[in-house]
């Protein structure tokens, strides 16, 4: 029996027992992981499912732990409990592994939950364009594996990717996604159990923001600090939240900045001074930077979304930073892991090594994302103090997940600005073969298989999966 992420429990004859797969589905309070259930399937399966009273049955435990779920398969239908709305989506994605092609299901008996609250993956859709084909082939990808949230890097120096009312000309021209894409977009991913991250990534990669916005975002490649500029970037926040209504999680960017072009513009010290911080302050850089991502996160959670940063300001300034702000832990090169958990954050593993894909020129093995876990980073940048070595700490609470992040800006440099659509499918398919490794190790914080038998079902389930991305 070939499932991705494993079941933590699981009863199954030796040799698979196969029934006809009932073709009716009664959704009960989970209409929409009903219909995803008929509709993913109906992409690679012979027989047909479709809505009604039948042997299919969805059926609300509240005894059960938030995102579990109990499975039932036998000669008399199928069964499947969940306290809420994500385990019922996450019954339905261990259903869709299930079925065979020939419209059959194997007996078993399942009892699963999440080890971790959060699991996700990043694409970059700002350094080059992707199709909004492929970014719904994302989200039916996280579903297949149970992968909580999509995580969309709308914005970078190259372009930015959003529409916006209050800034009109932010869109970039023939880079950006229709209005319309977005509230479709929204409406995709909900019906599917998938979480929407939007990003928009300041104060540094804005370079898009100030190509008819100088007046208003600056023109050093790094977004102002004074009043007029957070209180625009506060707004479009706000209209980001806005423009993703189902999204619990919004992205406030915070890495890589230039900080110390701040402390070269004299014309905004009045408002650093008006802050608390003094522009001669040998961390005054650093306090600006914390200042910026304190006041974009606040104004996340004034619209009631739960702001995420990546690791980005130093341990010098944690003190001006809400620890309510979950962090993004990736290179340990601003800050190391355990300087995060000792402020108090909540955090997720993004670990560059090995959960970052730039493709055509950077990805670790499958194997390696395999053998990976929760508490194991390993960065790249010569000055981390973890440089050719690694960081693990204990396994905790705070670490709330993790987190795959496929990267593009490598891709016009290695296959031509004429072939960026063969460079975002190569991009994909490296994508298609991590995204497993990272749904197993984060669903299961402690191992329950080995890589060979995770392996043999990575391929196996590959050939469905690969129907149902085709009719996206």
């Amino acid at each position: 029996m070939y499932l991705i992420p494993k079941p933590k429990a699981l009863e199954a004859p030796e040799k698979d027992v196969l029934f006809d797969l009932p073709q009716k589905v009664d959704g009960g309070e989970f209409n929409n992981a009903a219909k995803t259930l008929c509709g993913l399937t109906n992409r690679f399966s012979y027989k047909k499912l479709s809505l009604g009273d039948g042997g299919i049955i969805f059926r609300m435990d509240g005894n059960l732990d938030s995102g579990s779920y109990r499975l039932s398969v036998g000669e008399d239908g199928v069964r499947l409990d969940a306290p809420d709305e994500d385990g019922a989506f996450n019954g339905v994605s261990t259903l869709i592994q299930l079925i065979t092609e020939e419209g059959k299901i194997a007996k078993a008996e399942i009892a699963d939950s999440p080890s971790s609250e959060y699991s996700s993956v990043m694409v970059d859709l700002a350094r080059v364009r992707h199709s909004f084909e492929m970014v719904k082939q994302y989200v039916d990808l996280c579903r297949f594996y149970k992968i909580r949230v999509l995580h969309l890097h709308f914005t970078d120096d190259q372009s930015y990717t959003l529409p916006s009312l209050l800034f009109p000309d932010l869109s970039t021209p023939g880079r950006s996604y229709t209005l319309a894409q977005i509230r479709e977009l929204n409406e995709y991913a909900r019906l599917r159990g998938v979480r929407i991250m939007p990003e928009i990534d300041v104060p540094g990669h804005c370079k898009a923001f100030q190509t008819n916005y100088s007046d208003t975002f600056g023109t050093k490649g790094i977004i102002p600090i004074n009043k007029k500029s957070m209180d625009a970037m506060k707004s479009l926040f706000k209209e980001l939240c806005d423009l993703f209504p189902y999204s619990e999680y919004i992205h406030i960017g915070g890495d890589e900045a230039e900080i110390k072009k701040w402390l070269e513009n004299e014309a905004d010290f009045e408002y650093y001074r008006s802050v608390g911080i003094d522009p001669k302050d040998e961390n005054a850089a650093e306090f600006l930077l914390a200042h910026f991502v304190n006041e974009m996160a606040t104004a996340v959670f004034e619209k009631g979304r739960q702001p995420i940063a990546w690791e980005g300001f130093r341990e010098c300034a944690n003190h001006l930073v809400r620890k309510d702000l979950i962090m993004v832990s990736w290179e340990n090169y601003y800050q190391t892991t355990p300087q995060l958990l000792k402020a108090g954050f909540k955090i997720i593993n993004c670990s560059w090594q090995p959960l970052y894909v730039v493709s055509p020129r950077t990805f670790w093995r499958e194997r390696d994302v395999f053998e990976w876990d929760l508490t194991y980073w390993k960065p790249i940048h010569n000055k981390s103090p973890y440089y050719g070595s690694f960081v693990r700490v204990e396994d905790c609470p705070e670490i709330l997940g993790g987190g795959l992040c496929v990267w593009s800006d490598s891709i016009e440099r290695f296959h031509g600005a004429d072939f960026i659509p063969e460079g975002t499918q190569f991009e994909f398919e490296k994508a298609i073969e991590r995204i497993p490794a990272l749904a197993e190790n984060v669903w299961n914080r402690e191992k329950i298989r080995d890589f060979s038998d995770y392996l043999k079902a990575r391929i196996t389930l590959q050939r469905k999966l690969n129907k149902i991305l085709a009719d996206d």
